[in-house]
């Protein structure tokens, strides 16, 4: 139960878990549920160092602070592929995400990183490169989201063995 009398921030701080997402986020509209991480599909590939720190962070930490972001029809990953490598590194069943319609939503552009020799890719691209398991180089896209991502704190001891939704 989140109390009345403790906002988001403190109950972040405390060491209760979130109980579930419309009671932390009921004031927000973007929602985060629990994914089987078996489903997701990476577009791009990872940087090691990158990889090596968030895996770090989140063994340090012991619990998830961000969800990942996906499109909900394709389960292809937009935001967060270093955190779905370390999931799968860490031997992680399940992954916090939003799941968002991607390719008719203004309210997510993609970008390109300017050091790429890619010149034109399409939010299409980026699903169907996906859905035919072929990886851009690290950091190719970038997506820029116009809604606020909620954090969580969802121990990493619940998304391991559990009962895949």
């Amino acid at each position: 139960w989140l109390s009345r009398n403790m906002g988001i921030d403190a109950y972040m701080m405390s060491n209760l878990p979130p109980i579930n997402n419309s009671e932390l986020f009921s004031n927000v509209n973007m929602e985060w549920s629990l994914i089987n991480i078996d489903v997701l599909l990476p577009h791009e590939e990872t940087i090691p160092s990158r990889l090596q720190e968030i895996r770090e962070k989140l063994e340090k930490q012991g619990y998830f602070h961000k969800p990942i972001l996906i499109d909900i029809e394709t389960k292809t990953i937009l935001d967060g592929h270093h955190k779905y490598r370390a999931s799968i590194d860490l031997g992680l069943d399940l992954i916090p995400a939003i799941e968002v319609e991607y390719l008719n939503n203004d309210s997510i552009k993609l970008e390109l990183w300017r050091w790429r020799d890619f010149s034109n890719i399409s939010k299409q691209d980026v699903l169907n490169w996906a859905q035919s398991h072929r990886l851009y180089p690290p950091k190719t896209t970038r997506h820029v989201v116009d809604f606020r991502i909620p954090k969580t704190r969802i121990p990493l001891s619940k998304l391991v063995n559990s009962a895949i939704i």
